[in-house]
């Protein structure tokens, strides 16, 4: 996907529509899943490090 952005700013006049929206349809749900994993993980881990952890037990 990182490789395609390249594509999409420096070469957008070649850029094929349909690739494009295979791409988002394939890959962006996905993308946001790992990102909300990501989050919940730095949201526990913040709360472990300011004492939140214990308070809510």
């Amino acid at each position: 996907m990182a490789g395609f952005r390249d594509v999409l700013i420096h070469q957008y006049e070649g850029v094929n529509m349909a690739e494009v929206w295979q791409i988002v349809e394939k890959n962006l749900e996905p993308l946001r899943l790992a990102i909300e994993a990501m989050l919940s993980s730095l949201d526990a881990l913040e709360r472990e490090v300011s004492g939140d952890a214990e308070e809510c037990e």
